[in-house]
């Protein structure tokens, strides 16, 4: 199937991959100086690692006439149009979401956050939420109205709209 719309969105915080990575050389010369050779590959390793994920992982965004589907890292969604109730774009909060992916089983939400200063809530009918960071609100808002979908409208009020 044709995606409507589809973003990519890679790790672009260089400040925060050096902050990472002076906390690891700490803790690796630390190891050094208290000569314990297990804990020193260990600490190498977590280095080699968190480099790695911070500069590969992605977020995916896209979306088709039938489906929402994020991707960041080994974590997806895939949202029928027919779960989704509504949607509300708002600006990125970063304090309450972080940067990556999570899930919040108390207030049953789940966010796929890496880059952007646009976030779109995604309201789904069993009462959860999914939010996801957008580079492009503008494009991403015009692809969920070619679906029939306007903000704070639901997919089976605007199909019901177009029979």
């Amino acid at each position: 199937m044709q995606p409507i719309y589809k973003e990519i969105q890679r790790f672009r915080y260089p400040w925060l991959i050096v902050a990472i990575n002076l906390v690891w050389v700490l803790a690796f010369s630390i190891s050094i100086f208290e000569g314990k050779p297990n804990i020193i590959l260990l600490m190498g390793a977590g280095l080699v690692v968190s480099n790695i994920f911070l500069l590969t992982t992605k977020l995916r965004v896209t979306i088709t006439e039938e489906q929402i589907h994020l991707k960041f890292g080994i974590f997806q969604d895939t949202i029928s149009m027919e779960q989704i109730e509504s949607f509300e774009v708002n600006k990125l909060s970063w304090w309450t979401y972080g940067i990556g992916y999570r899930l919040s089983p108390f207030t049953k939400t789940t966010a796929y956050i890496m880059e952007g200063s646009t976030q779109v809530k995604l309201h789904l009918t069993k009462g959860s939420v999914v939010v996801f960071s957008t580079k492009n609100s503008t494009a991403c808002i015009h692809a969920l109205q070619q679906l029939g979908l306007s903000m704070g409208m639901s997919f089976a009020s605007a199909k019901g709209k177009s029979t």
